[in-house]
């Protein structure tokens, strides 16, 4: 979007600059995700804003439970997913038109 002759960069524009980084440095399959992901989730964000409280209700809910059950976290942080435990997953992605189906595409191959 154009705003007072100075670009700003929407939401959507954060695909676009995903592409470019591809592009440019050959950024591994898990930087990608990682960039889809936290811009679908920036995204929907935008859109939906209690996204956003539902994102903090499971991390205060997960953060009290670990502190109560400590054998569970200890189970997480043996097995190397207590790091994992807040990353968002997104099994549904949202396409609204037919550029977002082919961009989409060409990064999910």
């Amino acid at each position: 979007m154009v705003s007072g002759g100075r670009y700003e960069r929407s939401r959507y524009d954060q695909v676009a600059a995903m592409e470019i980084l591809v592009a440019e440095i050959h950024a591994s399959s898990d930087e990608i995700r990682t960039l889809f992901s936290g811009a679908m989730s920036d995204m929907h964000r935008a859109e939906v804003p209690q996204y956003g409280a539902l994102l903090e209700l499971v991390a205060d809910v997960n953060a009290e439970t670990l502190l109560r059950d400590s054998e569970l976290r200890g189970g997480l942080e043996r097995s190397d997913e207590f790091d994992r435990l807040n990353i968002e997953r997104h099994g549904a992605i949202r396409l609204g038109s037919w550029k977002n189906c082919t961009t989409s595409a060409a990064y999910l191959r």
